[in-house]
């Protein structure tokens, strides 16, 4: 069989015939309580899998540390009994929940046996998950693939934790970095730079303005041309920096400098030489040809933070589902109204209830599908 079938081709061969299609897909956790972005306590999390082509939820994965019937057979010191309408399934750290979702969804990919893998996966710069969609070291000695020798090493020379969870049949996805997220991070050591300058000469601090542009410029930078080559890709990088110094070398159409406007004031590599040295140091550090690789596709995880916001409005952050299976209940219910829509999904419902749907209710969800569908519009328009 060739790698240039059709769908349908492809769909109706054999499964255990079938080529094993790679996925790209967006990947991000929600929790169902509210947090600063550094306080993880959450007693649930939910993640979804969405396709990076066909922007639809691929895969659902609730993590839940309780169940109130268990708990209350507990503390009546009752027998623990198994049932099918427990929705505690995760023992761990709260912090811990993303990593495990996520492997777990990659496991499934295989468990299913649908043909369908996880090549790709776009998410934020979560070093767990990273270190933990890989094959594990000591699996790789025992298979013969890596010797001992290779086993990597801090700087200190002690092994580094072997954390890797894939198996060695499954494919290790390559990580796209998300172009917001990594935005944030850039932004976030820009704000340090800023801190440690603070007491400086006026010339060689780093100012609220100098952090406005650079994450501006950063982010039209990645937005325009991480679907062009990856040489253009780190041109337009290298111009961040160098056009804030009044260095257009780098620059192209959009630089008001090159169309003739020079009214605009720009920082100098001379009289703000320390300013800029530290600067070239924090582009240097996620400029690289590694860096810029990561973010060299048209992904988001936005699509993701979307689900986050529609799972809210059925399970609200001020109240807590996840001791039943009404959490599980609601997040899929948001993911079935994002896949087929509301009006599809509601006369679904209805009719598995042998229920007749209200005139009234009919128009409402009519009128909450087209709101769906404007928005929908308007967004691929701006892009």
């Amino acid at each position: 069989m060739g790698m240039t079938m059709s769908y349908d081709e492809w769909i109706a061969t054999p499964k255990e015939e079938r080529i094993p299609v790679p996925l790209t897909i967006s990947l991000d956790m929600g929790c169902q309580k509210r947090s600063s972005g550094r306080t993880y306590d959450s007693l649930s999390g939910h993640c979804f899998a969405i396709g990076g082509e066909t922007k639809k939820i691929i895969k659902v994965f609730v993590t839940t540390k309780h169940c109130r019937a268990c708990e209350i057979r507990k503390k009546n010191d009752m027998e623990k009994v198994e049932h099918e309408d427990c929705p505690a399934n995760y023992e761990g750290s709260s912090k811990g929940m993303e990593s495990e979702a996520i492997v777990k969804m990659i496991r499934q990919g295989y468990e299913d046996d649908d043909g369908f893998i996880i090549g790709f996966v776009c998410m934020d710069d979560d070093a767990t998950t990273r270190s933990q969609l890989r094959h594990s070291w000591a699996d790789k000695i025992e298979e013969g693939t890596m010797s001992e020798a290779d086993w990597p090493c801090e700087k200190s020379g002690k092994k580094k934790p072997d954390k890797g969870k894939l198996d060695l049949h499954m494919i290790v996805p390559y990580i796209y970095a998300d172009p917001t997220h990594r935005k944030k991070v850039v932004r976030n050591a820009l704000y340090i730079l800023k801190d440690r300058t603070k007491s400086t000469k006026h010339d060689e601090r780093c100012t609220e303005g100098d952090i406005m542009k650079h994450s501006m410029y950063w982010g039209y930078a990645v937005k325009q041309n991480a679907t062009k080559t990856l040489d253009e890709l780190m041109i337009a990088i290298k111009a961040v920096l160098e056009h804030h110094f009044n260095n257009h070398e780098f620059c192209g159409g959009w630089c008001p400098v090159l169309r003739g406007d020079t009214s605009g004031k720009y920082r100098s590599k001379e009289g703000n030489a320390k300013l800029y040295a530290s600067l070239e140091i924090i582009m240097d550090k996620y400029a690289t040809e590694e860096k810029m690789r990561q973010l060299h596709h048209g992904y988001s995880t936005q699509g993701n933070e979307a689900m986050n916001q529609s799972v809210a409005s059925f399970a609200p952050k001020t109240k807590t589902y996840s001791t039943t299976m009404s959490l599980h209940n609601r997040v899929k219910m948001a993911a079935s109204i994002q896949i087929v829509g509301h009006v599809e999904f509601w006369e679904q419902a209805y009719n598995e209830l042998q229920m007749e749907m209200p005139e009234e209710t009919s128009s409402f969800h009519k009128y909450r599908q087209a709101v769906k569908e404007s928005g929908k519009l308007r967004t691929e328009k701006a892009e």
